[in-house]
């Protein structure tokens, strides 16, 4: 058997003497970690590009059984959950990746039963509070919001606090590392579920196709997917000693979920409250349209996401360790990846945006330039994707919060004035901007604090950089830690 010099690359050797396609097929199978993150993108982005297919689905099949009007009426429902969902959540899903990764890679039971009891006591307490303060504020206005639109918040206060706990379920998956196992039940089941019950409910109980019947069925498939993701935990819980006394270590808790708090609910803020705006300056018309611009563009979102999910509990051990430049290979590869995919999926929404806009129905085709507008953000953003939950997972989350706080108080600011100048195009403008913004006020807060870069390198178009090995080139430079 030949020696193996010392830095010797599996990978290198094949691109000498294999095809591109035999050597990218063994660089992807290689026990190293960018290749690990690629196989974990690659299958998270499979599963989340069938969710919004399915998704996808399930909103035009809303849009054209509800009209115009009460497609608004959802919308404008949904993205009231979005947002308050994030105070039932206190911070606990992100905390939760990030001390779930920790506690399983040290083998700290204790602390990990401790902290997932914690994490949904405190979840439940304060997501039922949450919940009932939407349901009741929305009876309280009935007079002044119409029934309908009355009802359907109504009814999204009931659904929060069973979605939070999905969400903390998931994001306990996630940091255990089974992160398509966490998402599938979500992603893929809940729109199945959600569209089967609509259907049910209109064609076969005689129920009125309304914004109030799409979100019972929204309460009920949220169920089912909580007992799922609960019995898919208390199956792998079952490998983990559950003999051993609980620990729990509130201070530290409870101080990291708060900024947890603020960067997922600011974050669900940018996102969000443009089409709340819309539809208080320009109405529920507006706003249907908005939103369905809106959810074609969130496509490039999903590639980015596929990133962030495997590269969130990754990012926690290795930092952890004090393995930067291992981290940094990865970040290289994964990062660039996923932008050329971006790019890809940009080019096809050009071309495709009007027809697919069209599913919707003819009314829907106004907002292609809202759809350019929010795409445009959109590529920006996952240039540099992995940059946020890299200070988050890292200890940073303070002023990952801080950014983001800036970037939802500066688009809530000029969403407002150029919806009411320009309509919902000056609402995709100062998403977008705020969208880029962020983005790039996270690069550079990832390289100052980790010395890590998290934008497109040509570093990540090599294979050399798969197995874990640097490859020694000139000019590549390794994150290196904290300064």
């Amino acid at each position: 058997m030949r020696r193996r010099s010392k830095g010797y690359c599996d990978v290198c050797d094949m691109n000498r003497t294999g095809s591109s396609g035999s050597r990218l097929v063994a660089a992807l199978r290689s026990p190293g970690v960018a290749a690990s993150l690629l196989r974990g993108t690659a299958g998270s982005c499979v599963n989340r590009a069938l969710a919004n297919g399915l998704m996808f689905v399930a909103q035009i099949v809303f849009a054209r059984w509800l009209g115009l009007e009460g497609f608004g009426i959802y919308a404008l429902a949904l993205a009231w959950l979005g947002v308050l969902v994030m105070i039932g959540r206190l911070g606990f899903d992100l905390a939760t990746v990030r001390f779930v990764a920790t506690y399983y890679g040290a083998n700290a039971w204790p602390l990990l039963r401790g902290f997932l009891r914690a994490g949904r006591f405190t979840v439940l307490g304060a997501s039922v509070a949450t919940g009932s303060a939407l349901a009741a504020g929305a009876i309280w206005l009935k007079p002044a919001l119409g029934g309908s639109l009355s009802n359907s918040l109504a009814i999204a206060g009931a659904v929060l606090p069973l979605l939070a706990l999905v969400q903390l379920e998931a994001a306990a998956l996630r940091g255990l590392g089974r992160v398509i196992l966490g998402d599938v039940p979500f992603s893929i089941g809940h729109p199945l579920l959600l569209l089967f019950g609509f259907l049910a409910a209109v064609m076969w109980t005689g129920a009125s196709a309304s914004a109030e019947t799409v979100l019972l069925a929204y309460l009920g498939a949220t169920a089912v997917v909580l007992t799922w993701l609960r019995v898919l935990m208390s199956r792998h819980l079952t490998a983990i000693p559950g003999d051993t006394e609980l620990q729990f270590r509130w201070r530290e808790w409870l101080t990291t979920a708060p900024a947890m708090m603020l960067i997922t609910g600011f974050g669900v803020v940018l996102n969000q409250s443009s089409t709340i705006i819309v539809g208080a300056v320009s109405g529920s018309a507006a706003a249907s349209i908005f939103g369905a611009s809106s959810r074609i563009a969130s496509i490039l979102q999903i590639i980015v996401f596929s990133l962030i999910a495997v590269i969130g509990p990754l990012a926690a051990k290795l930092a952890t360790r004090g393995e930067f430049a291992k981290l940094q290979r990865a970040i290289d590869v994964g990062v660039t990846t996923v932008f050329g995919a971006a790019v890809g999926t940009t080019i096809g929404l050009v071309v495709l945006g009007r027809w697919v806009l069209g599913l919707f129905g003819t009314d829907f085709v106004a907002g292609y330039e809202v759809l350019l507008i929010l795409v445009a953000g959109q590529l920006c953003a996952a240039a540099v994707a992995p940059a946020g939950i890299l200070l988050n997972m890292t200890g940073h989350q303070n002023t990952s919060a801080r950014i983001l706080a800036a970037a939802a108080i500066l688009n809530l600011a000029f969403c407002t004035a150029l919806a009411w100048a320009y309509g919902v195009n000056g609402a995709a403008v100062s998403t977008a901007l705020s969208t880029a913004g962020l983005g790039g006020a996270m690069a550079i807060a990832a390289h100052r604090h980790l010395n890590l870069r998290s934008w497109v390198s040509p570093a990540g178009l090599r294979f050399g950089v798969l197995d874990g090995v640097a490859p020694g080139r000139a000019g590549l430079r390794h994150g290196t830690g904290p300064h």
